[in-house]
């Protein structure tokens, strides 16, 4: 029954031939046009997947609560010292808050005027102790370069530090660190390799974790679905800006970006980037084949209007019913054709077939639907119902590939039985002379069928062994390996998941009350699973008044320093160049005592040569020593109390000395019955007293 249906629709398609081709390839070209227009393509995750399941409901609260989590777009900053990394951050985010229209939020979850005012806060007692000591040891260096925070300002307080440690022996010892940190800052110069001098660790005294190299920023860009990059027009812009702000490796700080944006965008930019090359490979492969096949470009002619018809067809359907094609959808264009083409080459190689054993065009193509239409119309029903399959689905992505897949498959499979006989009646291919197929297989064949048994066993053998092999085949979850690991948000995204801290897998959980959220981050963080547990209390330092008492004995002899006196106005070359050659006759005094080895000595035969280079070398010197100074004067003087917190010290008058002394006086204050005493070494440069 099937068999003489498909022939009498064949048989139909025939006699009408002229009117069924130009009808169907109408029909095809008005659908082709309809989709051009309306087919949109929506790139959002979110809306591939269902609404109605409890997690994704969970989720879409947390992102009603917490909109500023929400499509992120996660900037990675590394800089060879903390400064430079810090400032290139905060010029970055001060950039992009400045342009609302494109991003909507931004913020440094590693900084911003809360953690400059808390930072030491965090900090563990014993570390903050640390610290400050560190801090209260630089204090002569903070203030001179408080007050002159030039190069001038540098060399000439190195100048006068060198010069008066023979007055106390311990002074040469707690510079010899700082003399050899700027040296190499200096040879490297000379040499063509400029590195960052870290104001950080020379205030502090501790070398930087590689987690205090980085700084992140995060934004909430505008996104534009209807691209299939939404996110391209904020990475491009932050690349503008980048390079505006000098944040280039050469600069000693570099960008990269990464997050759930950035990682789709570049998963869409892979996808559109082998499209073509896809595309391009696929038609001439197929091409190929049908020409091994046919033989005949009247029949791979015929053939590939068939497909490009069933194609046309199945898009317009896809916009009449679905309306738009997502991310997983949109691969109904490379399923149609992969399968689609497989019918009409069934049918056309069994049609060259009866054209040789019955010899008319019409004893052919009755002779083809009544031999292969069953098996054809089997075929494309089974394809069909495994993609209809997906429509129970609640996922939506999968669900709009199930219908525009599935119905592809039923346009197809009508294509073949109605357009492609049409088009072999009007384009008449000649005939065929001689059987089909490749003589020079037969021995083949003959050689499988004489040897059935072993072909089989050999099989059977191949199916245990692969079954044996089962259990060694591991499941991997992790959908980031789905993508280019090459590519620069996946290469960062697997960077961040080296440190807990940082990796972009964690899970959100939602608590009625802090203290039920306390509870919960207990048992958690027992799991062996969990690496970290962080809840709001997270963000209260312990040990307040303990550490606030160390804070404020820091700002008591710190505080003057950085906010006693306005900074000198900018050096000109030449005093640069003065100051340079007075540092360096110091240091070579002090070498003469020390050795030829000593940090003074190698300071002394760098700056040596920097003098020799005139004012050319100054530019880099300045980028090399001084990238971040005012940041981290700033930091400091953000990070301690300011004059109205410390409520019961008194403040001590200003003292005028010589531009040459250098004068140590102590002064002592009382605070809550307790007596607190105070240690100030002031310096004054040539450059003016204070």
């Amino acid at each position: 029954m099937i068999a003489a249906i498909v022939s009498d629709i064949v048989d139909f398609a025939r006699r009408r031939a002229a009117l069924v081709a130009i009808a169907a390839l109408a029909l095809s070209l008005a659908a082709g046009l309809f989709a051009v227009n309306r087919l949109a393509i929506d790139t959002s995750l979110d809306r591939m997947l269902p609404s109605d399941v409890a997690w994704r409901q969970n989720e879409n609260a947390l992102d009603l609560t917490f909109p500023q989590n929400d499509d992120l777009l996660v900037v990675v900053i590394d800089g060879q010292t903390p400064d430079l990394a810090d400032r290139a951050a905060r010029e970055l985010t001060d950039r992009m808050r400045a342009d609302p229209a494109l991003f909507t939020y931004v913020r440094q979850p590693d900084g911003g005027p809360f953690f400059d005012q808390n930072g030491l806060l965090f900090l563990p007692t014993e570390e903050l102790e640390k610290v400050t000591q560190q801090l209260i040891s630089a204090q002569p260096l903070i203030g001179s370069l408080s007050h002159d925070p030039s190069l001038r300002g540098l060399f000439e307080a190195l100048a006068l530090f060198v010069s008066h440690a023979d007055k106390d022996g311990t002074a040469v010892e707690q510079l010899n660190s700082t003399l050899a940190t700027i040296g190499d800052a200096v040879r490297g110069v000379l040499d063509g390799r400029p590195q960052s001098l870290s104001w950080q660790q020379m205030m502090t005294g501790q070398k930087s974790e590689p987690r205090e190299l980085r700084r992140f920023v995060l934004t909430r860009p505008v996104l534009d679905f209807t691209d299939l990059e939404p996110g391209s027009k904020a990475r491009a812009e932050i690349r503008r800006l980048a390079g505006e702000l000098g944040i280039a490796p050469q600069n000693g700080v570099s960008l990269r970006l990464t997050g759930p944006i950035a990682l789709d965008d570049e998963q869409f930019a892979t996808l559109r980037d082998g499209a073509l090359r896809s595309t391009v490979v696929s038609v001439v492969a197929v091409c190929a084949i049908l020409f091994a096949a046919m033989r005949s470009v009247k029949l791979v002619g015929a053939i590939l209007a068939t497909l490009i018809a069933g194609f046309m067809l199945t898009a317009g359907f896809a916009a009449v019913a679905i309306g738009s094609l997502n991310l997983i959808s949109i691969a109904f264009g490379v399923l149609f054709i992969g399968l689609a083409v497989d019918f009409s080459i069934q049918f056309s190689v069994r049609y060259r077939d009866q054209r040789h054993r019955l010899g008319t065009i019409p004893t052919a193509l009755r002779g083809t639907a009544e031999t292969i239409g069953p098996a054809l119309i089997l075929a494309a029903g089974a394809t069909a119902i495994g993609f209809l399959s997906f429509v129970p689905t609640r996922y939506i992505g999968i669900r709009a590939l199930g219908w525009i897949a599935g119905c592809g498959m039923l346009i197809a499979i009508t294509l073949n039985f109605l357009l492609l006989p049409a088009l072999l009646t009007l384009l008449r291919p000649r005939g065929e002379p001689e059987a089909i197929g490749f003589r020079r297989a037969a021995p083949l064949d003959r050689w499988l069928i004489e040897r059935r048994h072993w072909v089989i066993g050999a099989a059977a053998l191949l199916m245990a062994g692969s079954i044996a092999l089962l259990p060694h085949v591991g499941f991997d979850f992790d959908p980031l390996n789905l993508k280019n690991p090459k590519s620069e948000s996946v290469s960062t995204a697997l960077d961040l998941m080296k440190e807990p801290t940082t990796s972009p897998y964690t899970a959100e959980i939602l608590a009625p009350s802090l203290s039920e959220a306390e509870a919960l981050a207990d048992r958690l963080g027992a799991l062996p699973e969990v690496a970290q547990v962080v809840t709001a209390a997270s963000f209260i330092p312990e040990d307040q008044n303990k550490k606030l008492a160390i804070i404020e004995d820091v700002a008591l002899l710190l505080g003057p320093t950085l906010s006693g006196v306005a900074p000198l106005p900018a050096p000109s070359d030449a005093e640069v160049l003065r100051a340079i050659v007075a540092c360096r006759d110091a240091l070579q005094t002090r070498a003469a005592a020390d050795g030829p080895q000593s940090p003074a000595a190698r300071l002394a035969g760098a700056l040596d040569e920097a003098a020799a280079r005139g004012p050319a070398i100054i530019p880099a010197l300045r980028e090399a020593l001084l990238a971040g100074l005012l940041q981290r004067l700033a930091g400091i003087g953000d990070a301690l109390p300011d004059g109205s917190r410390l409520t019961g010290f008194p403040r001590y008058p200003t003292v005028a000395i010589g531009p040459d002394d250098a004068v140590t006086f102590a002064a002592t204050a009382e605070r809550d019955g307790t007596t607190r005493e105070a240690l100030f070494y002031a310096a004054a440069p040539s450059s003016g007293s204070r």
